[in-house]
């Protein structure tokens, strides 16, 4: 970071810059090895501030630009926010961009702070938006260099599901 303006956007914009909003489907209590659980974030939109150096006003925008999931046994990354599942839309119309497997059960994992049933075994879940900074004054505009991120964690169970089935 050698230009000090872009330190300064950096400095300003970061105290503002919201913690990932986290949405699941099926929600966070219930999801099941092998399927797709779709991943989203319902807060991405820019942030800006206005801020002065040397007298002159400098615009400082942070637009969010992939959002990197992870846990212990699976990762993804996301180059928008995810689509939101919506309940009242039949699953057959629905498509998402942003998913992950788990290949295991949570059930080895320890429940999560708060929960004293040693059956309710979670995954830690983790999302962290990248932000790119641009920079605009009287003077000139850039974009910095070193993107900012944001995260915040939440508690993912996986369910083992077995059937016996047979054909008719």
């Amino acid at each position: 970071m050698s230009d000090p303006v872009e330190g300064l956007a950096d400095a300003a914009l970061a105290p503002l810059l919201p913690p990932p909003a986290i949405q699941t489907n099926p929600l966070s209590f219930a999801t099941v090895v092998g399927l797709q659980t779709w991943l989203w974030v319902s807060n991405w939109q820019p942030v800006s501030t206005v801020f002065a150096v040397g007298g002159l006003p400098v615009r400082a925008t942070a637009t969010p630009t992939l959002v990197r999931w992870t846990t212990d046994v699976a990762s993804t990354v996301c180059q928008g926010p995810g689509t939101p599942y919506q309940d009242s839309v039949p699953p057959s119309q629905q498509k998402t961009d942003c998913a992950i497997v788990f290949p295991v059960s949570s059930a080895t994992e320890p429940p999560p702070p708060g929960d004293q049933d040693p059956d309710d075994g979670a995954f830690v879940l983790t999302a962290a938006i990248s932000w790119a900074v641009r920079w605009e004054s009287p003077a000139g505009s850039a974009t910095g260099g070193v993107p900012l991120e944001t995260r915040a964690s939440t508690y993912v169970r996986v369910e083992q599901v077995q059937s016996i089935g047979s054909v008719a």
